[in-house]
């Protein structure tokens, strides 16, 4: 009983700001919602700014002690210095921190004409130091999430450059741009993770070992057996916040030892809801999603609609909406966007 009362506490604890936000900002009118979005925002550059200058600033001094001065190769962007070990002095998940930097940076691309001169120099660091920190992260959601980005912009900026000069250079430019990422990470963790690790990941792997050197289960094997579980229980789920109890007591009976030592998760949203509370609850997400689709598309509001992109991504390879840190961003970011679109439409 002791127990089942602690998850209950915990999982009301995590999930009470679904239900406190929308009634938070009810008693906000449109003007007050949009200057409230915009510091969000702006804050979220600002943030993302001084994050990604400290991260950088710390990991470089770690790899300068580690090669006796200062050398910098292509062995900067090994395991040693990227990844989780890029993240340690916050203790923030990368695909989590990620996010955010991802939504600000994409915050910063689409309002830059509109900033004042202050914002504009700002933004556009932001832009530039957001590239470097995405391969430190060295987290693939992310890299994707980025890479489609960049290409919604160079489209954009395509199509809306009548100067054929100026499409020309931006080709090259994009096209040198992107040889000289390649030839710098091709040799590097980096590009291991895009590569060895991604196909060791979407194969069936129990305790083997990937490229870092890590003895693991694959996620096509966890994802597998997870599944197997489900059908025990499809309609209403084995119950709110007994997913990793469940799942430690699989990976124990599938020999996946790593798995349960580690305490994972599905690390698939989609997956969790099917797992606690079935079709049944997967459903109910699914139709928050397409009202929050339906409303950006309507209202032709694209960081409201990136935003739902990455989410919607994010939650097919991370329990993003289980912890604090996905779960509190995200009810602030979509309930002030969802807000702010619907007094549009009631006017």
């Amino acid at each position: 009983m002791s127990d089942n009362y602690d998850q209950f506490i915990n999982v009301l604890g995590k999930s009470i700001s679904f239900i406190l936000m929308p009634i938070a900002l009810i008693v906000y009118d449109k003007k007050e919602l949009n200057k409230c979005k915009d510091l969000f925002f702006k804050g979220g550059i600002m943030g993302g700014v001084l994050s990604s200058i400290f991260l950088i600033v710390i990991i470089m001094i770690k790899y300068m002690k580690d090669h006796n001065g200062f050398v910098i190769n292509s062995s900067v962007f090994s395991y040693d210095y990227t990844y989780f070990n890029f993240m340690k002095p916050f203790e923030i998940h990368t695909t989590y921190y990620g996010f955010y930097i991802l939504v600000s940076w994409f915050y910063a691309t689409w309002h830059y004409n509109k900033f004042t001169v202050f914002w504009r120099y700002l933004s556009l660091f932001f832009v530039v130091i957001t590239f470097f920190t995405i391969i430190f992260l060295n987290s693939r959601i992310i890299f994707i999430l980025f890479g489609l980005g960049c290409l919604f912009f160079f489209i954009k900026t395509m199509y809306s450059t009548l100067v054929w000069t100026r499409k020309l250079m931006l080709i090259i430019a994009t096209l040198f741009l992107f040889l000289i990422s390649f030839q710098t990470i091709k040799n590097t963790y980096v590009y291991k993770r895009f590569s060895v690790e991604f196909l060791w990941d979407i194969t069936e792997q129990v305790g083997t070992v990937s490229s870092s050197n890590n003895i693991g289960d694959s996620r096509f094997s966890r994802w597998k057996v997870i599944c197997e579980a489900i059908k025990q229980k499809p309609i209403y789920g084995y119950g709110t916040g007994l997913e990793k109890e469940l799942l430690n007591d699989i990976f124990l009976n599938e020999r996946m030892f790593y798995s349960a030592s580690m305490k994972y998760d599905s690390h698939n949203q989609y997956l969790s809801f099917m797992v606690q509370h079935g079709l049944i609850g997967l459903l109910f997400f699914l139709i928050y999603l397409f009202k929050n689709f339906s409303l950006g598309i309507k209202k032709k509001d694209i960081i409201y609609i990136a935003g739902l992109i990455g989410l919607v991504t994010i939650c097919l390879v991370e329990n993003f909406l289980n912890r604090n840190a996905g779960i509190i961003y995200s009810t602030f970011i979509f309930n002030i966007l969802y807000q702010v679109n619907s007094f549009e439409i009631e006017k």
